[in-house]
């Protein structure tokens, strides 16, 4: 902190404007808005000006900072503000916005849902609502004054929020209300709140804490903006919510893309030029994609006519089931070459293989005529162990009671858009004949012998093994919800989750590696390539000039 002209004092890129009282002081933002490449250098940073601001300010006896964190969902602001009080400790007091949050029990069409029916009838057996609340909730929609998305600005109570916030700065004790989660309802308590002595710093986080309500010519603020892409959000809040909520997957699909994104995009992204700092907190495929569910475990090689012939049958002898035939065309979308850059910081490497990869599946059963639609999360770090291949996966059966068939090509459409930061390449249809494994040893295992449009002329055999560890997630994400404030809790549940996931794991390897061998093949010589990447050669060598 240096004293700069006309009477100043400068705090990074900040500017504190003296008046005759010291006690109005000012925090105002210049011209320039520092940014941050990642969290680690952004909370580092931040603290090395808060601490140097609570230090004047309890010198000099000022009234308390006021530290705002702001940013998309799944952007990674409650793991910044969590750094910020871990290296601050009892020096600041935190909030959350979410605490004034109103209340969600509205499908992303607009309509009640059946869960919502349930909630209403709940809380009026509760004598929290009136039969006329509630017949004013079906008959109009629109009005969200009660009732309206976590994603929707009108849900949070902000004019009481800034009101209590205000009390809380001038020291007053503030009866805040305390959001909690309990399966399909939303419970609020009071608790009465008021900063301790000394302290000099109040911290806040929430998806609208940068709105111009909060910030706007408010005196003694620090603003912040944890920033992404679009991609690394739609993944992150894909993976956090499977976890957290009861919501089927299909539904967190469609509503994140046809709510959560155009939001973002109406009122948050705006409040980004309130930032004094802006924060890129990109998503690592190489760490976070491991919090999906699946695993995903394969070989692929290429075969003769003759050696499907001979395959066929010892799997037949090996107790393996032969599948009705079908038809899968995959639309393959990673993000744009821009957005790429902001969602992995080994971008500047060029390794564009390694990218964050979705595709978007429609399956035809020749048999019966059936179609199905699913989308497909892949880890695009493919790890791979004596030639074996290693993704992270999360599968979402995109129809169900929310989302329709003819809905698809629309949430498509959304996810391509330019806005949206993916990149739609050349589609992957292939005619499958897969064999299944009921029985131990081998049950869980399959093997497929692919034709894939494109390379006309090969058969490719894929030999894997899945699991998907939604139930196990789901019991984990239940006790989040009771105990999600103790960090020693998350942190037992943490480690739960990684030691039953590298078992399976390590189970599953073996069980591969033993089926492939007993098939003939050489585990070290499965084909390195994906049928994406056979089809797209040029297309991922132009993409990798863009993006170094």
């Amino acid at each position: 902190m240096g004293e700069g002209k006309n009477g100043t004092m400068e705090l990074g890129h900040l500017t504190q404007k003296m008046s005759d009282d010291p006690r109005e002081t000012k925090i105002e933002t210049s011209k320039r808005q520092e940014t941050s490449e990642n969290m680690e250098e952004g909370v580092e940073r931040a603290v090395n000006l808060i601490e140097t601001e609570i230090t004047r300010r309890e010198k000099e006896e000022l009234p308390p900072l006021l530290i705002c964190i702001g940013g998309a969902s799944g952007s990674g602001k409650t793991e910044f503000a969590r750094r910020l009080k871990e290296r601050l400790g009892e020096r600041i007091t935190q909030i959350s916005m979410d605490d004034y949050y109103k209340g969600g029990l509205f499908s992303s069409d607009g309509s009640i849902s059946e869960r919502t029916h349930m909630v209403l009838e709940g809380l009026k057996r509760a004598g929290k609502i009136t039969n006329e609340q509630i017949e004013q909730a079906h008959q109009s929609i629109l009005d969200r004054s009660l009732f309206a998305s976590f994603d929707d600005k009108n849900s949070f109570d902000i004019p009481g929020f800034v009101r209590d916030l205000d009390a809380l700065l001038q020291g007053e004790i503030v009866p805040m209300p305390n959001y909690t989660k309990d399966g399909s309802y939303r419970t609020t308590t009071i608790r009465p709140t008021q900063l301790k002595s000394g302290q000099k710093a109040v911290l806040i986080e929430g998806i609208f804490t940068l709105d111009d309500a909060i910030v706007k010519g408010r005196e003694g603020c620090l603003s912040i903006f944890v920033d992404n892409s679009i991609p690394s959000s739609f993944t992150r809040r894909l993976i956090r919510d499977s976890v957290e909520t009861r919501d089927s997957r299909a539904w967190m699909f469609k509503y994140i893309l046809e709510i959560v994104i155009p939001k973002y995009f109406a009122d948050i992204d705006p409040t980004k030029a309130n930032a004094d700092l802006v924060v890129q907190n990109n998503y690592e495929p190489k760490t976070e994609s491991t919090k999906a569910f699946g695993t995903e475990l394969q070989n692929t090689y290429e075969i003769s006519a003759a050696e499907r012939v001979e395959i066929e049958k010892k799997l037949l002898a090996m107790g393996a089931e032969k599948q009705e035939l079908i038809t899968q065309t995959d639309i393959c979308l990673l993000p744009t070459p821009e957005s790429y850059k902001r969602a992995t910081s080994e971008a500047k490497s060029g390794d564009i293989k390694l990218v964050d990869f979705w595709h978007l599946q429609q399956e035809r059963r020749h048999q019966t005529g059936e179609v199905s639609h699913f989308a497909f999360y892949r880890s695009p770090r493919a790890q791979r162990r004596d030639g074996m291949r290693i993704d992270s996966t999360m599968k979402i059966e995109t129809e169900d009671k929310y989302v329709k068939p003819d809905e698809i090509p629309g949430l498509i459409a959304k996810m391509t858009s330019p806005q949206y930061g993916f990149e739609q390449f050349k589609p992957v249809t292939k005619t499958r004949q897969t064999f299944t494994f009921t029985k131990s040893p081998n049950r869980g295992l399959t093997v497929s012998f692919d034709e894939v449009v494109g390379l006309e002329g090969k058969i490719f055999i894929q030999i894997a093994v899945s699991k998907d560890l939604s139930k196990a997630e789901q019991y984990e994400g239940d006790l989040k919800k009771k105990d999600i404030d103790n960090p020693a809790t998350a942190e037992r549940i943490n480690q739960k989750r990684d030691r039953r996931k590298e078992i399976i794991l390590r189970r599953n390897e073996s069980r591969l590696t033993q089926i492939t061998t007993k098939l003939g093949f050489n585990q070290r010589l499965s084909l390195n390539q994906t049928y994406f990447e056979m089809l797209n050669v040029e297309e991922l060598q132009a993409r990798e000039l863009k993006v170094t």
